[in-house]
């Protein structure tokens, strides 16, 4: 069991630096999208997905030992996480146990700062898009013209107001907020 739980230990330690990198990169990444950097993007690409690969891995061996450790255990079919394989550990190695629990909460707060930073880097990318694609619109209506039924100002959708106290527009309303019925 000792030798299992140093495993554990030893795949968290080499996790946390990698979250940590990624958590850079990710704040990299950022600021070559606003700089639209596109040789700087690339490379962060690739390097995110090299670590990504490296992190898949330990995970899976992660979950493999925690497999394992279940079984030795006494409990083959139960889902237990790192906490509860603490927990149950500290009577018989609570220096380990201890370690186990620090670097699962520290693996952990990593974790959320990489998801909190790919939020906020997919808002970005996202409004990015939309003002593209509105610049886009807008270059293109310049150069060819507005589309047939498309009228600047949007006033087809609207209405217009004529200077003679009748509203013009499409769809004019009855005047009327309730209407009776018998």
């Amino acid at each position: 069991m000792k030798e299992k739980l140093s495993a554990v230990i030893a795949i968290l330690e080499r996790m946390e630096p990698l979250y940590l990198r990624v958590h850079n990169l990710l704040h990299s990444e950022r600021e070559a999208l606003i700089q639209l950097d596109y040789e700087k993007i690339y490379e962060i690409l690739v390097e995110k997905d090299e670590i990504t690969s490296v992190l898949r891995s330990l995970d899976g061996e992660r979950l493999r030992l925690q497999d394992q450790i279940n079984i030795m255990l006494g409990l083959p079919n139960s889902d237990i996480n790192l906490r509860d394989i603490a927990e149950r550990n500290q009577k018989n190695f609570p220096e380990l146990a201890l370690r186990l629990l620090d670097l699962r909460t520290r693996v952990n707060h990593s974790i959320g700062q990489v998801v909190e930073r790919i939020s906020v880097n997919r808002s970005l990318i996202e409004k990015s898009v939309k003002n593209l694609q509105d610049i886009a619109k807008n270059f293109s209506r310049a150069l060819r013209g507005p589309e047939e039924g498309e009228v600047e100002g949007n006033k087809q959708q609207h209405g217009t107001y004529d200077g003679k106290a009748k509203y013009s527009g499409p769809k004019a309303g009855s005047g009327s907020l309730i209407r009776k019925q018998l």
